[in-house]
């Protein structure tokens, strides 16, 4: 069998050959396996040229696909597998990007944690972002045990003050709840809430304070604060904000001596 013709159609160069069959090829990879006219082709020889093609094509596309992004090594594999590359070819360009910089899963690894940390996402979220991008349990584990632990605390301690101050008008129990329901689903475990609990503490003359403040602005709404359908009204709103019954009847007492409706 034999090439007959070679025509160079923009990009590409199709490749006719005696027996009436052709095929396509990229010029990059045309020029660096030329096929030239009147040269004999054994059919294997065709079967490589186009295997050759379809990796050029998929290395191409992987390349694409990491300057998006980094990406790790098994969702660039599973990309090649996707068009029918073969297990050693796939391992060859692997070696291949490896070398070149754009693989290296650890370091992707440490770039996740470092960013997640700004986030100040906990270390169960990390590793479940890490495990999304299907890293290696070994570089997940170097990964998060490079995590300053100073660091990792202050983040927590500071996402307890942000998250008390956002429910300052709620009881102890229920802000504590919020905040560790909070922090859960920002990837902290029990454990890590646990190391940090007392920045928390109950006071109760503070959470009376906070009581009396909220009664104020409530009485300021209603006329008669010892009508009891009034009283058992804002009643109601306090104890679904988690305040104690007998915290409440002290904020009253404390409110109406002092003569504040």
């Amino acid at each position: 069998m034999k090439i007959i013709n070679v025509v160079k159609e923009k990009d590409k160069v199709k490749i006719t050959l005696s027996d009436n069959t052709s095929f396509l090829i990229s010029k990059e990879n045309y020029l660096n396996n030329p096929l030239i006219i009147d040269n004999e082709i054994t059919k294997e020889e065709v079967a490589k040229a186009i295997n050759q093609e379809k990796i050029f094509k998929a290395k191409e596309a992987a390349y694409k696909f990491m300057n998006r992004k980094r990406r790790s090594e098994v969702e660039v594999s599973l990309l090649l597998s996707e068009v029918s590359i073969d297990e050693e070819t796939i391992e060859e360009l692997l070696i291949t990007f490896r070398s070149q910089g754009y693989l290296n899963d650890l370091e992707l690894a440490r770039d996740i944690v470092n960013r997640s940390l700004i986030n100040k996402h906990g270390k169960e979220k990390i590793r479940e972002k890490l495990n999304e991008r299907m890293i290696s349990y070994k570089d997940i584990d170097v990964a998060i045990s490079s995590i300053d632990e100073e660091e990792y605390e202050e983040n927590l301690i500071k996402l307890i003050k942000n998250y008390s101050s956002r429910y300052k008008n709620d009881s102890f129990a229920l802000t504590k709840k919020k905040i560790t329901n909070n922090l859960l689903s920002k990837g902290y475990s029990f454990k890590d809430i646990e190391k940090v609990k007392n920045i928390l503490h109950f006071d109760e003359e503070s959470e009376i304070e906070s009581v009396k403040k909220q009664l104020i602005k409530l009485c300021k709404r209603e006329e008669d604060l010892n009508s009891w359908p009034i009283r058992a009204k804002i009643k109601a709103k306090l104890i679904n904000k988690g305040f104690k019954n007998d915290i409440i009847e002290r904020a009253f007492r404390g409110v109406v001596e002092n003569e504040i409706d």
